[in-house]
């Protein structure tokens, strides 16, 4: 039902070596195995003691799935359709529920303003969190600013993307993707369900 991640055997020692070697594994379980680790109790505590074992493969599984699901947003962004990135335009994406996949940078710190002014004309913009004093006039009409509404720009996003049944994906900076993720697109992207003009 759900797509396996990977298997992670732990037992003592000849236990453990004996199943992997042994015809209990369906072949493609068989290829889904991580790794075998030793270890010590067989019971509740032992599965806490096999994750923290496997912290370092885990970490590993972690980023090739992260990989995989940037080099994905990349190859929709090389064919100019189904790709969106930045704030504003990922925004509009899932307004309309066009986002698929929504790719968010697991270190972006940034909050979302939203400005309204006496005349009714309504923007957003994401500013840095520390930011304290904010102080803005309409883009449109150039009137002192009315209302500004504050929030964190991840809140924001993932409250859009849960209404229109879209995929969240934390992506790290511990790979190259990843990192290009934060400084080259502003830390939010997108893999769109169907092209848009945004």
């Amino acid at each position: 039902r759900y797509e396996l991640g990977g298997i992670l055997v732990g037992g003592p020692s000849p236990t453990k070596d004996e199943f992997l070697d042994g015809n209990y594994l369906h072949h493609e379980l068989r290829e889904k195995v991580l790794g075998k680790f030793d270890i010590g109790n067989t019971d509740e505590s032992g599965l806490s003691e096999l994750v923290n074992a496997a912290s370092d493969v885990l970490a590993g599984a972690a980023i090739i799935k992260e990989k995989v699901i940037m080099n994905r947003f990349f190859e929709e962004l090389h064919q100019g359709e189904k790709a969106t990135y930045g704030f504003m335009p990922t925004r509009e994406n899932l307004i309309m529920g066009a986002v698929d996949r929504l790719l968010i940078s697991s270190d972006l710190r940034k909050d979302v303003i939203n400005i309204v002014c006496g005349n009714g004309h309504q923007s957003y913009e994401i500013i840095d969190t520390r930011s304290k004093k904010i102080e803005k006039t309409c883009s449109d009409c150039g009137e002192k600013v009315k209302l500004i509404e504050r929030e964190d720009v991840v809140k924001h996003l993932i409250e859009l993307a849960e209404y229109r049944g879209t995929e969240i994906e934390f992506v790290s900076t511990d790979f190259e993707e990843g990192n290009q993720l934060l400084h080259a697109f502003g830390g939010i992207a997108g893999v769109l369900r169907f092209p848009t003009n945004i």
